[in-house]
């Protein structure tokens, strides 16, 4: 038998170890379930899949209807507006370091929402 600790990590009962799992999977759930906002991925058939079988594993619901994808947005604003493709901005850290691709995927988001914004 297991017995989840609110807050914290899994750990079973007989053998006093931690199973593998989110350590505040209900709070992340719970913030997931009470938001509207999207879940942006760099091509959302990549992270997000990632995350939706992670969320999965753990017994977690995945919001799959809030996948949004940061690939097919870049291409259709570059698509309608070509000049404004010296606009995005450049990347700052090392690239594959997730931190460091995350905060330019979100430097990119906000560039090509306000590009979007500013000729609608």
């Amino acid at each position: 038998m297991e017995r989840t600790i609110r807050g914290g990590p899994r750990r079973s009962i007989r053998t006093g170890r931690a199973r593998r799992t989110f350590g505040c999977g209900d709070q992340l759930q719970y913030r997931l379930s009470e938001s509207d906002a999207p879940i942006w991925g760099n091509g959302s058939d990549f992270d997000n899949a990632i995350l939706q079988h992670a969320f999965r594993q753990h017994g977690l619901r995945w919001p799959y209807w809030r996948n949004r994808c940061l690939r097919s947005l870049r291409g259709v604003v570059l698509d309608l507006y070509p000049q404004c493709a010296n606009e995005t901005p450049p990347f700052e850290g090392l690239k594959h370091h997730s931190m460091d691709d995350a905060r330019h995927e979100a430097r990119q988001l906000v560039v090509f929402l306000d590009i979007l914004n500013r000729h609608f």
